[in-house]
């Protein structure tokens, strides 16, 4: 498997979180984020991430400040009290990031990752207060004053949101990783999409150690490049997909990566136990399907799927309305209804009189290659 680069980690942090960082700030990130923590145990390393993003305020608190000046120096009275304004919000974040609770000993059942997940984001948002915050300042120096006050808003945000991961990063501490997780992507699952988005930096990360040689971890070494595919197949084929499936697309994406279904299997099931996949669920049959992303299966919903998952006919070639009413036993309304809110939920897709579930089937998924989804 070949190791992902410096530059690939930079910028897929940088997407998976919508910032944008100077070279300069995302070379200092990379090297905190993927070499120190490595001699030093996680509470040395929380704290150490914990004063960095601090400190990263504080830099932009003086940055705001110099926007200040300006400011005053234009006679723009608003933009001063909102940067003022700004810049006290930064002391209270600021306060909050360095003085929050640090790691109980011993570590108990608390699972690092979550540790190491939420502080990536407040890591990286502290970053990316500082380089918006640059920004805002140039922005006023050039007497852009409509930009500068469209950054005031965006770092007013990103502190908002800085002060939400503070409180996911409280319960993160107490709770296991999954239940963590579990947690969020019921409460917040914009949150819990960059949280799992940004594993998927973490697992590519590890791949950059040395090599493992005993073939019992190397699965863990599949785990980033799941995540990744997970995303995209979540958007093409739905927000469930077989087992068999996955892996067919995994085979398809990752050419030069050896595995064997063993490894997959193992993967898969390590992401699941950390919470980064919502679900797996076996069929009667010994299908298995994955659920890629957060959504609510009702008992309606688990029948019809647990039903096509089992007929390889209504996999392939999909199914009427009149074929799951008999399957079912119910009348064609309630039926009917059902099978719409799958489609709703993208679970199915319509083509003519026939139902295709393209998570469950690659035959189901060519009729949406082909264009032939009708909404």
């Amino acid at each position: 498997m070949a190791l992902p680069t410096m530059a690939w980690l930079s910028q897929t942090l940088a997407s998976k979180l919508g910032i944008s960082l100077g070279l300069e700030l995302a070379s200092q990130l990379s090297d905190i984020l993927f070499f120190e923590q490595a001699e030093m145990s996680l509470s040395q390393y929380d704290r150490m991430v914990r004063d960095e993003a601090a400190g990263k305020l504080n830099e932009a608190r003086k940055e705001g400040r110099l926007a200040l000046q300006i400011a005053d120096q234009r006679n723009e009275s608003r933009l001063k009290g909102q940067i003022f304004n700004l810049t006290n919000m930064m002391r209270r974040t600021q306060e909050k990031v360095r003085y929050s609770e640090g790691l109980p000993r011993p570590m108990g059942k608390i699972d690092t990752d979550g540790i190491k997940y939420v502080n990536l984001m407040i890591l990286c948002e502290a970053f990316a207060v500082l380089e918006d915050t640059k920004g805002g300042a140039d922005a006023l120096e050039r007497s852009e004053v409509a930009k500068c006050r469209e950054i005031v808003d965006k770092v007013r945000e990103r502190l908002r949101q800085l002060e939400r991961i503070l409180e996911v990063r409280s319960t993160a501490i107490t709770v296991q990783n999954r239940q963590l997780l579990k947690i969020l992507a019921d409460t917040n699952p914009e949150l819990f999409g960059s949280i799992k988005g940004l594993a998927t930096v973490l697992f590519q990360a590890d791949a950059m150690k040395p090599p493992i040689f005993f073939r019992g971890k190397y699965h863990e070494k599949l785990q980033g490049p799941i995540l990744d595919l997970s995303d995209k197949l979540a958007i093409e084929r739905g927000p469930i997909i077989g087992l068999s499936e996955l892996s067919v697309e995994f085979g398809r994406s990752y050419p030069a990566i050896e595995y064997t279904q063993e490894d997959l299997e193992k993967a898969v099931e390590g992401l699941y136990e950390r919470g980064l996949l919502d679900d797996i669920e076996t069929a009667e049959s010994g299908f298995k399907i994955l659920k890629l992303k957060p959504m609510k299966l009702t008992p309606d919903y688990e029948q019809v799927i647990a039903l096509v998952s089992t007929d390889r006919g209504m996999i392939e070639k999909g199914v009427t309305v009149e074929e799951l009413m008999q399957k079912l036993g119910r009348n064609r309304e309630l039926t009917m209804s059902i099978l719409e809110e799958l489609s709703e939920d993208e679970v199915a897709w319509k083509h003519e009189s026939k139902y295709y579930f393209p998570g469950l089937s690659e035959m189901a998924m060519e009729v949406k290659r082909q264009g032939l989804y009708v909404s």
